[in-house]
């Protein structure tokens, strides 16, 4: 067993493959990866302690690195990048090793190294890496028996390859999760409404309805108070004025009201559709899994199969309650209050919309200023 500490730039690596930046920084510390055939990353070392591993074997050599991971920031670049600590290596001579074999557990795995006189070494993983070690091994045995690496089509990861970036991807897929485009996913979840369309469409009204409220508030709360009574009240009477206001209370209060009754009313009929719908999204997507093969649940842990299907459905479910309606609701307002503005006064309100793109800019270098603030 050998040990050195190095500190390696750890971008991510392409399934198989070792980065281009590890690759580089391994053969600096007199590790045979350039001449890497096949590669894996784990989380944990041979006494199942939680850690950063890379292995991967060449022509002659298993290799396994164990070391640890951490954010490192990079003032130059503004910015954080994950960095590599390299602290011990083992390399094994690939004649010594006979067969890979993978053991799975409750939560986790080994990856146990085979030779003639038995076991040569073993190191653990979490299930998440459960894919990447099978893989491993079944590449290994290809390798040793091939003199090539060749996978059956089955066990390729994801099964598929993205039409953009090549990486990998769902076999009905032809797009990863990176570049797969929006619209489609909207479009399939809109789908679920489709038995829904009178309730959707007076939700949209009401929305609309509420957002031209919204606008109109300012017109009386602020505009009417200067303009109608204020100004008028210097020269009347007590009684008049007093009345004045008190018609100025009445109508926002009746707006506020009437904004309200729309709000509540919109809720009423999410609340009495939104139901079936995500039912029906759980029932899709249970009988989506009872399709599935064995193997995919022996490789699945059952808390993130739940997951999927309770909390990813619940999350949708407040994305069209809060998320969607707030987009349009806001949108319409924006809208409605720019054709105000420029209805009451064209030259100050085209100065704002000059000026406008500055904030933007400002809040967009914000984002990014607090975005590396928060890693």
């Amino acid at each position: 067993m050998k040990k050195k500490n190095e500190s390696i730039k750890a971008s991510e690596p392409q399934p198989g493959r070792l980065s281009p930046a590890e690759t580089a920084a391994f053969a600096s510390a007199g590790l045979p990866s350039e001449e890497a055939l096949f590669s894996c990353v784990g989380d944990m070392d041979e006494e199942l302690n939680f850690c950063s591993t890379r292995l991967w074997f060449t022509p002659e050599e298993l290799v396994v690195v164990i070391g640890k991971e951490s954010l490192e920031h990079k003032k130059s670049k503004k910015r954080f990048e994950p960095e590599f600590l390299l602290e011990r290596y083992l390399i094994f001579d690939l004649k010594d090793v006979q067969k890979l074999k993978v053991e799975r557990f409750v939560s986790s795995g080994r990856l146990i190294l085979e030779g003639e006189k038995g076991v040569l070494y073993a190191i653990g993983f979490t299930m998440s890496c459960l894919e990447d070690f099978d893989r491993f091994s079944k590449a290994f045995e290809s390798y040793k028996s091939k003199g090539e690496i060749d996978l059956p089509k089955e066990d390729a990861r994801g099964k598929g390859r993205c039409k953009t970036c090549g990486a990998p991807c769902d076999k009905d897929k032809e797009y990863c999760e990176k570049h797969m485009k929006k619209s489609a996913t909207a479009v399939r979840l809109f789908g679920f409404f489709g038995g829904y369309v009178p309730q959707v469409v007076v939700i949209l009204i009401v929305m609309l309805l509420g957002a031209a409220i919204t606008v109109f508030i300012p017109q009386i709360s602020t505009r009417q108070l200067f303009d109608d009574v204020l100004s008028d009240a210097v020269g009347t009477g007590s009684a008049k004025a007093l009345a004045a206001v008190g018609t100025l209370v009445l109508s926002i209060l009746g707006i506020r009201v009437l904004n309200t009754a729309f709000s509540s009313f919109r809720q009423y009929i999410q609340g009495s559709i939104m139901p079936s719908v995500i039912y029906d999204m759980k029932v899709k997507i249970f009988k989506a899994m009872q399709r599935l093969s064995v193997g995919f649940y022996t490789s699945k842990q059952t808390g993130s199969l739940m997951d999927r299907v309770m909390r990813d459905a619940n999350n949708i479910y407040w994305f069209f309650v809060d998320g969607i309606t707030g987009i349009i609701t806001e949108t319409a307002t924006v809208v409605g209050v720019l054709i105000v503005m420029f209805l009451m006064n064209a030259r100050l309100s085209l100065l704002i919309l000059i000026l406008s793109p500055v904030v933007f800019a400002l809040l967009f270098l914000g984002e990014k200023l607090f975005r590396n603030m928060h890693h």
